[in-house]
């Protein structure tokens, strides 16, 4: 798997933010809770450098996504792999879901 460079990937997520119109940023800053740390600080500094005020966002609740759709990348056997694969997506900022979790810790 190849690492991300953070720098990298820093600069080319400003240069995305500041190429969006004010109502681009603020609908992704009803997302918050789905960016990374560092997609977050970013997204702050562009609100800031338009004069905006971003509103902080409870990440205990989930917005209702229509245009979501699942997919399944892969299917465990054992829910320790589950959990790692999991925490891979997540480190890497993607939106998962592990399938009857509760009902396999049971």
């Amino acid at each position: 798997m190849t690492m991300i460079d953070r720098e990298k990937e820093r600069t080319r997520l400003a240069a995305k933010y500041a190429a969006m119109s004010d109502i681009e940023l603020n609908e992704l800053a009803e997302d918050q809770p789905a960016l990374t740390e560092d997609a977050k600080e970013i997204l702050e500094t562009e609100f800031s450098r338009r004069g905006l005020k971003m509103e902080p966002v409870d990440p205990a609740v989930i917005p209702i996504r229509k245009d979501l759709k699942l997919v399944t990348l892969r299917e465990f056997r054992d829910l320790p792999q589950a959990l790692v694969a999991k925490s891979v997506l997540d480190s890497a900022g993607v939106e998962c879901f592990l399938a009857d979790e509760n009902t396999v810790r049971m």
